[in-house]
């Protein structure tokens, strides 16, 4: 019970982050829940999550979606995200919490220091890149920062960067969810705690949408942040079983 309530609260905090800021789901739950639960586990809940949530920002913001920009990151993500499936069903668990804790923690930290790549815009570019998050997101879903890296480049404005990443993650959760089935990986386990849990995420969007004009969104980021990158080491350092 003890479990279920502190896994209640992270799931509802990382909701109210990308309720409020667009981002951050993934990185907070992924990051904290490895160290509770099977890493397995915790990637099929947080898919099924992300999803749900995807799918409603999307379709609030659906005209605004640029989808010229994510095409061809989506096909090359189709063709990386069963590598990444793959890999989560035959890598050990502790090498799956460091990647998973790794990748968090480096994203983190450049996004903590406003760090921006200049990436060319070329067809090679696009499709490794979405190969790369394509891989990510079928193995630890982390499948973000590739592809919030490459799209930074466009000079976006912020409301239609949200909408065109939204996009991708939309489309690249229905193909990953029939993969998942096909694999086996929703489990009665994984059903049953998202069932529990799905209320967090629910009241997180909800006061989300409430607030989202109410509070400094430096200020918030700058916290959730300094979240994430302690969550990402206790990651790193529990698949060393330091913990």
């Amino acid at each position: 019970m003890q479990l279920l309530i502190i896994s209640f609260i992270i799931i509802f905090f990382a909701s109210l982050t990308q309720s409020l800021i667009g981002f951050g789901f993934s990185l907070i739950s992924v990051a904290i829940l490895v160290n509770f639960y099977e890493v397995k586990l915790v990637v099929a809940m947080v898919l099924i999550f992300n999803f749900i949530i995807d799918f409603i920002i999307w379709y609030r913001n659906r005209h605004l979606v640029q989808i010229k920009k994510i095409i061809l990151l989506f096909f090359a993500s189709i063709v990386g995200m069963p590598v990444g499936v793959y890999l989560l069903l035959i890598l050990n668990a502790n090498i799956l919490k460091f990647i998973a804790g790794f990748i968090i923690l480096l994203t983190a930290i450049t996004m903590l220091f406003g760090f921006t790549s200049k990436l060319k815009n070329k067809k090679s570019t696009i499709i490794s890149i979405g190969f790369v998050s394509g891989l990510l997101q079928g193995s630890v879903h982390v499948g973000g920062p590739p592809i919030a890296l490459f799209l930074a480049n466009y000079n976006m404005e912020r409301k239609v960067f949200r909408a065109n990443i939204i996009a991708y993650f939309t489309l690249l959760n229905i193909v990953t969810i029939f993969w998942f089935i096909y694999k086996g990986l929703f489990t009665e386990e994984v059903l049953i705690n998202t069932a529990y849990l799905l209320p967090g995420l629910v009241l997180g969007l909800i006061l989300g949408i409430v607030l989202v004009n109410k509070i400094k969104e430096g200020l918030f980021r700058k916290i959730v942040l300094g979240i994430i990158v302690l969550g990402s080491i206790s990651s790193i350092l529990s698949s060393f079983n330091i913990f």
